[in-house]
């Protein structure tokens, strides 16, 4: 007997088709008419299905082409990638603050006025001036010139300098600039940040990239198996009609193609998907379809992927390069101020001041100086605070020494990939050819009548899977060679793309 079950959903991305068909030794006893029957109600469902799938065109979403490059992609993004361009916004802040952090010595001038007027009172009036500066000693200047005017023009002149300077807590070059190096540490911090920023962004671009290459291809991958298929159906009728195979050979062919144009369709929603992400990358219109300019298998040699992995060169690259190793340095410096800083703050607070005043009315001027001490008695934490810098010092050793291991680690990983990926590629690159080969062999065995319907579309199968394997590992290969790159830290450099420069 024979049993059909098809189901044929609305929903396109859900779209199912099955076809069972069990043939019993009864079959062999229909006669011709009974055999075309059946030969015709199978071409009737096939060709339902297969009008359903034709009208079902994901490419109608798109009403634009655009052929990139690589490099044309990354140079899109660099400049209208959202994210990136709220970043650079965010280094104008960044580079504005260092520039006002800078200036903390400058002097920093001020202008006062009062007036003042009552029916008992004389009228008066108070202007001034003053001049302040901070000192890279911890200390501070302040320069002070006051003026009286009242009704009858009589006043006073005032004019006077004071000087602060603490001699033991607080005192000195690395109290006094703590800040200062803070600010440029941070900067350079923010330009690494900057940079890697950069190259995820360029990462992402590349990866989003292989993979509409690899939609693409599997595009026209199942392009070809559909039409394959089709030749194959064209031989199966003739050699019916030459009465040569049986009539239900036919209903293999169509079932392959059916199953071909189902994946030629998802093929075809996967390279829209792509596109639609790559776009969003670039920042470009969704209606607007990408089309890779480079979709060419490439050709590698041992010697490349030597060049490629040194795995030396590559390590020292790295800590080099990476910004957890300078940043895990800038810790370590920081610690050490701080536990140095942490020692001075525990010290008694003695601080020196000296005042020159000049009344310029009557003539008299003022000098005066004053040293002022105060001894913390009972301080609880005066241990706390130092047990607590010298932790913070060993935990920022230990933190680089982890962050090189980790990145020599991921460097090794990344390099194995990348020569494990070259490996894959020769093999998948064999399996297709034989795929070839064996299809081949067996399209000659079934036109002589040695093979079955059901043989050729299992070598058709074999074939397609080969070649869907060749391009999924060559992809990941070139994705493990921009893992690879990124471990050390040189995307920027394979692409020729320069940020901030960082002062020695």
């Amino acid at each position: 007997m024979m049993r059909i079950i098809a189901h044929i959903p609305g929903q396109v991305d859900s779209t199912v088709f099955r076809v069972l068909v069990r043939v019993s030794p009864m079959m062999r006893q229909f006669n011709t008419v009974n055999r075309f029957i059946c030969r015709s109600v199978l071409l009737v469902l096939f060709l339902g299905v297969n009008v359903s799938l034709a009208q079902m065109n994901p490419d109608d979403t798109f009403t634009e082409e655009l052929h990139l490059t690589l490099l044309e992609s990354i140079e899109i993004a660099l400049e209208q990638n959202r994210t990136l361009l709220d970043s650079r916004l965010n280094r104008e802040e960044q580079k504005l603050r260092l520039e006002v952090d800078e200036k903390q010595f400058d002097p920093l001038f001020s202008v006062n006025s009062r007036a003042s007027a009552g029916r008992d009172s004389e009228e008066a009036a108070d202007i001034g001036a003053g001049i302040s500066f901070k000192l890279p000693t911890g200390g501070s200047v302040q320069l002070r010139a006051d003026k009286n005017i009242t009704a009858n023009n009589s006043g006073a002149n005032n004019a006077s300098v004071t000087f602060t300077q603490p001699l033991l807590k607080g005192a000195g070059l690395l109290a006094g600039t703590d800040s200062l190096r803070k600010s440029r540490k941070q900067e350079i911090l923010n330009i690494l940040s900057f940079r890697d920023e950069v190259a995820n962004l360029i990462a992402s671009v590349i990866q989003s990239y292989h993979t509409l290459i690899q939609s693409n291809m599997q595009v026209q991958i199942n392009e070809g198996a559909l039409e394959r298929a089709r030749k194959q159906r064209d031989v199966t009728e003739a050699l019916i009609q030459a009465g040569r195979i049986a009539p239900l050979e036919i209903t293999r062919s169509e079932s392959t193609i059916a199953q071909r144009e189902l994946a030629l369709l998802r093929a075809k929603n996967s390279r829209n998907t792509s596109s639609l992400t790559l776009s969003n990358l670039l920042n470009l219109p969704s209606h607007i379809r990408l089309i890779p300019k480079e979709d060419s298998l490439e050709e590698l040699s041992d010697d490349d992927v030597s060049n490629i992995v040194d795995l030396d060169s590559n390590t020292r690259q790295a800590l080099d390069n990476r910004r957890e190793i300078r940043a895990a340095m800038f810790r370590i410096e920081d610690a050490e101020i701080s536990l140095q800083l942490t020692e001075n703050q525990l010290l008694p607070d003695l601080s020196l001041s000296a005042t020159i005043s000049r009344d310029n009315v009557s003539g008299r001027s003022d000098h005066r100086a004053s040293l002022n001490l105060t001894i913390p008695l009972n301080e609880p934490d005066r241990k706390l605070r130092r047990v607590s810098a010298k932790n913070e010092l060993i935990k920022a050793k230990r933190n680089l020494a982890n962050q090189r291991e980790s990145i020599s680690s991921e460097v090794r990983r990344a390099a194995t990939d990348v020569e494990l990926g070259f490996r894959v590629i020769q093999l998948s690159r064999e399996a297709r050819e034989l795929a070839e080969r064996n299809l081949t062999v067996e399209l000659a065995k079934f036109g002589q009548g040695l093979s079955s319907t059901f043989e050729v579309a299992s070598s058709q199968d074999e074939l397609l899977s080969a070649q869907n394997s060749e391009i999924q590992d060559v992809i990941a290969y070139r994705n493990a060679k921009l893992s690879l790159h990124r471990a050390v830290g040189i995307i920027l450099d394979v692409w020729g793309i320069e940020i901030e420069k960082i002062d020695p």
